[in-house]
Parts: structure tokens; C-alpha cells; sequence
């Protein structure tokens, strides 16, 4: 499939509003051996939104035609807002959703170690798990003025990293309607001012249903820790699906990365849409 191509003034007049910043090539089909996608025509742009203090960078892909859309807040891993991550909210648009891929590191641009797992790491552990979350939320506000987004339908989908976040903005705000999270951390190893809690503190404050796609052979997340996480919903009577894919390895669902499990990640991704459909895609309230 060849999507068309917008300008700006053609993306405005397909119903955006409050997009600024600027139009992006629509991009192809992706050139790795992802999962399978939607067969919708889309188109897509990079664009600022207000943050809390400043304006965050974000890609969005939407379906090209009139409506009005459930929207998924896309949330990536340590390594930033990479093609891997935009190609993601591309197949969730050829669905029928809009996607938002927020830069957690838009204040960092341009990252000098982007490719560095340790420093990015290090470059994480720097910033407050706070200001994250307050552009994640700045998200959801944003998404409230776009006429394309039915704004009573939001989700997230976060890998790693922005696994952990998707999961702790659903005990954050009750917005969300449903959070998928891709081997997010479960426990931090230590805590700090930065990092004062993590998905297995918050259950309690949990807002909406979870689906937790985990992996047998993570050496980031214990499975021991998934286990315990899962515990711990059914003890607080959450709704929650946990997914363990017992011979599979961190960060599985990249195709970009030697870690890639086609099979399983085929098997994730139709998991994660079905589950959308269901929470994102029922009757509005």
C-alpha cells in the first residue's frame, strides 16, 4: 500500500485542530518484517503539542478519511521516538485509531548516545518520573481538541520504558479506558526522588483495564516480579489479561532489533488489537 501525500493545508483541513508544527512525508509501508497491520489508508505528521512548561514533539497517524476515532497514546522505549516506534503508531492507524507518539526527550533533542542502551538508561534515571507523566497527560488534553479523536475512547501502548509509564498513567488519571504494556518494568531495583514508584505500587489506584504482554526470558523484567504483579491485581480485583511468552527475550516486539520474535510478536500485536477493539471500540458512554 502507498499512502497519499498532505501538506499542511490539506492535514488542517481533514478535520486537525490544534496541530502545530509540521507535516512529515507520509511513510510507506515499514521496510522490517513487522506484524501484520489494518489495510486503511492513513496519513501522518509530526507536530508539537503544549507540555506542561513547553511544547512536546509528537508523531501522529491517523486513518484518511471523515469520522471520528478512538486515539492510543504510543509511549517508547529508552531509545526515543524512532522510526521503530512511529511504524507502530502507523499500524494502529491502518486499524482505525488515531496514534500519538509523544518524545519523552523532546527538552534532549538531538540525543548524542541515542543508540546507547546504558547511557539512555543513565539519561532516564535522570529525569523525574513526574515530568513523563505530566507530558503524558499533556497528551491526552491535546488529543481532547482534536475533531477527528473521540476523546471519551483513549488508550495507551507503551514498550519497556514506556510500558512502565503507560501502566503508572493508568493509576495517574482516569482518561484512559485501557493501557497495553509491552515488558515494562514491574519493580524499580531502587528507588529515588526521580523513581519514587512503580507499576506493582500503584495497583490499587488502577483505572482502567490492563493487558500486560511480558517475556519468559527477560533479563530487564523478572518473571518472578510479573508474577507477583499479577498477585496483586487479582488481590486488588483488577481487570487485567497478563500474556507471558516463555521463550522469548526482552524487547521481543522489535523488529529493528536482533531480540525480534516474529512469532510472537504476530501473536502480541493481534493480542494488543483485540483488546483495544474490545475496550477503545464498544458503544461510547
Amino acid at each position: 500500500m502507498t499512502d497519499k501525500q498532505f501538506n499542511r493545508r490539506d492535514f488542517v483541513r481533514k478535520g486537525v485542530k490544534g496541530l502545530t508544527g509540521f507535516v512529515d512525508n507520509l511513510r510507506e509501508e515499514p521496510t522490517h518484517d513487522t506484524a501484520e497491520a489494518g489495510d486503511i489508508s492513513i496519513m501522518s505528521a509530526m507536530a508539537d503539542y503544549p507540555g506542561k512548561d513547553q511544547p512536546v514533539s509528537a508523531f501522529i497517524a491517523r486513518p484518511d478519511g471523515p469520522g471520528v476515532y478512538p486515539a492510543i497514546i504510543v509511549i517508547h522505549e529508552i531509545f526515543g521516538l524512532v522510526d521503530h516506534i512511529k511504524d507502530v503508531a502507523i499500524r494502529l492507524a491502518r486499524e482505525g485509531f488515531v496514534a500519538i507518539a509523544p518524545d519523552l526527550f523532546s527538552r534532549e533533542t538531538p540525543l548524542q548516545h541515542q543508540d546507547d542502551a546504558t547511557m539512555m538508561l543513565d539519561l532516564v534515571r535522570s529525569i523525574p518520573d513526574s515530568r513523563f507523566l505530566n507530558d503524558l497527560v499533556a497528551a491526552i488534553a491535546h488529543l481532547n481538541v482534536l475533531t477527528f479523536v473521540d476523546e471519551k475512547r483513549i488508550g495507551a501502548l507503551g514498550f519497556c520504558m514506556g510500558g512502565l509509564y503507560a501502566y503508572l498513567m493508568a493509576a495517574r488519571t482516569p482518561r484512559l479506558s485501557a493501557v497495553a504494556d509491552f515488558y515494562g518494568r514491574v519493580a524499580y531495583p531502587g528507588y529515588t526522588a526521580n523513581k519514587p514508584e512503580a507499576p506493582i505500587d500503584v495497583v490499587s489506584r488502577l483505572h482502567c483495564p490492563i493487558l500486560g504482554i511480558f517475556a519468559g526470558e527477560d533479563h530487564v523484567v523478572p518473571v518472578d516480579d510479573v508474577h507477583r504483579l499479577k498477585d496483586t491485581m487479582m488481590e486488588h480485583k483488577k481487570s487485567f489479561e497478563i500474556k507471558i511468552y516463555q521463550n522469548a527475550p526482552h524487547a521481543f516486539f522489535n523488529d529493528t532489533r536482533t531480540s525480534y520474535r516474529p512469532d510472537e510478536a504476530h501473536d502480541a500485536w493481534r493480542r494488543t488489537i483485540n483488546f483495544f477493539w474490545k475496550h477503545l471500540k464498544g458503544p461510547s458512554t
